[in-house]
């Protein structure tokens, strides 16, 4: 299996100003301009998606069947405060968000915000977030993703994490993701967003996957 050539581009690199907006964009449905903001309940994590695309609550995801993943995952998605899947495919169904181990044919993702128990916060560093949602490392499988491109995240408010893009190996076929996880100051909450699709369809919609990763906004509590 070959993975397909991506076509050059700047690296990813999170400006605060793209993390901390104006309380305007919380608001704002976007409708005019074909998007809309997702939001948790506080409006401390929120990204905009096309309106045109279908979003799943945590009980669809919790309830879905096809969902793989391993019982430690499935605890940490229970204990989420905050947790959508979105997807962009038609028709629309949970069955293609590809947290449930399938290589999307169109952009799906998944937004979760969530405590982290006191053995986290204990061993937690930079890998924590890399392996949140796949075995990037291959620590598990012995076959690590193909990184793409890594780089540290640093907000105001102490607010500080990972943004990384990599291939995982999804049957025939490779998933691309765009990942951003960040911390709060005393690690006691994750922030986590991702977005990708098959590794064709993540070339064929790149800048439409980056202008929604790039949405993907922390900022503190009020």
């Amino acid at each position: 299996m070959t993975t397909p050539a991506r076509r050059p581009r700047a690296g990813l690199v999170l400006a605060a100003a793209t993390m901390v907006s104006v309380v305007a964009l919380i608001t704002s449905s976007c409708s005019g301009s074909g998007y809309e903001y997702i939001k948790d309940s506080t409006s401390t994590a929120f990204f905009k998606i096309p309106s045109s695309w279908s979003v799943y609550n945590e009980n669809q995801i919790l309830d879905n069947s096809s969902i793989t993943a391993s019982p430690q995952a499935k605890q940490a998605f229970a204990q989420a405060t905050w947790m959508v899947g979105f997807d962009g495919d038609t028709p629309p169904s949970p069955n293609n968000l590809f947290i449930f181990g399938n290589a999307a044919q169109k952009p799906t993702g998944f937004a979760q915000v969530r405590p982290l128990g006191q053995s986290e916060r204990d061993t937690f560093s930079l890998s924590t977030i890399r392996n949140a949602l796949f075995d990037v490392d291959g620590t598990s499988s012995g076959t690590p993703a193909e990184m793409l491109s890594s780089a540290d995240v640093v907000l105001p408010g102490g607010f500080h994490g990972l943004h990384v893009e990599y291939n995982v190996s999804q049957g025939q076929d490779f998933l691309t993701v765009n990942q951003i996880g960040v911390v709060d100051p005393s690690t006691s909450t994750l922030y986590l967003f991702a977005i990708g699709c098959e590794a064709h369809c993540y070339l064929d919609n790149q800048d439409l996957i980056d202008q929604v990763a790039g949405s993907w906004t922390v900022k503190e509590p009020t």
